[in-house]
């Protein structure tokens, strides 16, 4: 048998596998294991999950969102809503339903202005940038609020 012939079936396997992978998404992968395998590397490739158009664009979002909020770090400006969301994002801000408060690094606020103040305070001090006196008002609220609550007024 010559060597060309080999080659030739390894090519043709192979356009069969990527064809084949081509219908569940994974064409480059089906070429690789059907030039491999040959017709069972073709079942094989039939076999592997299918990855579905929806999934892909959900994948797709998902990642953009990702790389935007990583890349690419917005002024401090609490009155930005890109700042707020990217703040939301680094310092896991979220609703707890279960106490109707808002959490911000292992904290609870009662709005989630409150809660944005605080990361921004983090934030502010992790570049190095001075706290305002009134971005100071956040930890006098905070003391304020734990104080209500020490005492059973709120």
């Amino acid at each position: 048998m010559e060597w060309y012939f080999l080659v030739i079936l390894f090519v043709a396997f192979g356009l069969v596998g990527g064809a084949l992978g081509s219908s569940v998404n994974k064409g480059g992968l089906g070429f690789l294991i059907g030039a491999c395998l040959g017709p069972i590397g073709w079942v094989i490739v039939l076999l592997l999950p299918r990855r579905t158009e929806e999934q892909a664009v959900a994948t797709s979002a998902g990642d953009a969102l990702k790389q935007a909020t990583t890349l690419t770090v917005p002024k401090r400006n609490l009155n930005n809503d890109t700042y707020k969301i990217w703040l939301g994002h680094e310092y896991g801000i979220k609703k707890n339903e279960l106490f109707e408060k808002y959490e911000c690094m292992e904290k609870l606020f009662d709005t989630l202005q409150l809660a944005l103040e605080y990361a921004d305070t983090i934030e502010a001090s992790k570049r190095g940038e001075e706290v305002s006196p009134i971005e100071k008002i956040v930890d006098w609220r905070e003391q304020l609020e734990e104080a209500r609550k020490d005492l059973g007024l709120k």
